[in-house]
């Protein structure tokens, strides 16, 4: 009886962890998609990637903090690299290192 309960505490964590990481895949692909627009770049492929998982102190506990990857052209030749941090479920930074290039002066 106990084994089942156990059993069925971690499958229920694990549907949970799931969603969880679903739900943020897509905010931070969103969150890329805007930077990008915002930069006036093209997001590459129209995806991220985890990179990092981490557990963060908060006022209210503990919350997992993600680090996604994704590629954008600002020329549509290259790839460049940026990132997108999410706290939960907050954006915490969206990093797309480009500068348009100056016209002359």
């Amino acid at each position: 009886m106990a084994f089942t309960v156990v059993m069925l505490v971690l499958a229920s964590a694990g549907v949970i962890w799931w969603f969880s990481a679903a739900e943020s895949l897509e905010r931070a692909r969103a969150h890329a998609q805007a930077a990008c627009t915002r930069a006036g770049v093209q997001l590459l492929d129209a995806t991220v990637a985890l990179r990092r998982v981490r557990a963060r102190r908060c006022e209210g506990g503990f919350v997992l903090e993600r680090r996604y990857a994704f590629e954008f052209s600002p020329d549509g030749v290259g790839r460049v690299q940026g990132w997108i941090d999410l706290r939960g479920r907050d954006l915490v930074s969206a990093t797309v290192p480009f500068s348009a290039p100056q016209g002359p002066t």
